[in-house]
């Protein structure tokens, strides 16, 4: 009996984790506030390829306006995500394909002068 109940805590406790640690996959992103809109432009620099996304400002457009964020990337990021984690790909579809974006693929740049920012996550390198 004792046993059966620890199983059962054990378990619940587990998928509870699970659920709360994914749990910032089911939200969507606030749009982004600001004068101009965001575009991007995805890059490979190097003999060894090194993935860049270059964002910069455009013309702000319409405020509904989403894209579908790198099905490619995650693609990709999911196979590997799924083998660390030891869980199956399928499993974790329904979280990573409804994941989108504000930034518009290869959209006019916006003429100015405007700051550069360097930023290296390290998760596709």
């Amino acid at each position: 009996m004792k046993k059966a109940l620890l199983a059962t805590s054990i378990l619940t406790t587990s998928i509870f984790a699970l659920i709360f640690y994914f749990i910032p996959l089911l939200y969507n992103f606030p749009m982004p506030t600001g004068n101009y809109g965001i575009g991007v432009e995805h890059a490979l620099f190097g003999q060894k390829t090194l993935p860049v996304d270059i964002f910069y400002p455009t013309v702000k457009s319409n405020p509904t306006s989403v894209f579908k964020y790198e099905p490619q990337r995650l693609a990709t990021f999911l196979k590997y995500y799924a083998a660390q984690k030891h869980l199956p790909c399928q499993a974790l579809k329904f979280l990573f394909n409804n994941i989108y974006s504000y930034t518009s693929p290869k959209a006019a740049i916006t003429a100015g002068i405007f700051p550069v920012v360097l930023f290296f996550p390290g998760i596709f390198l």
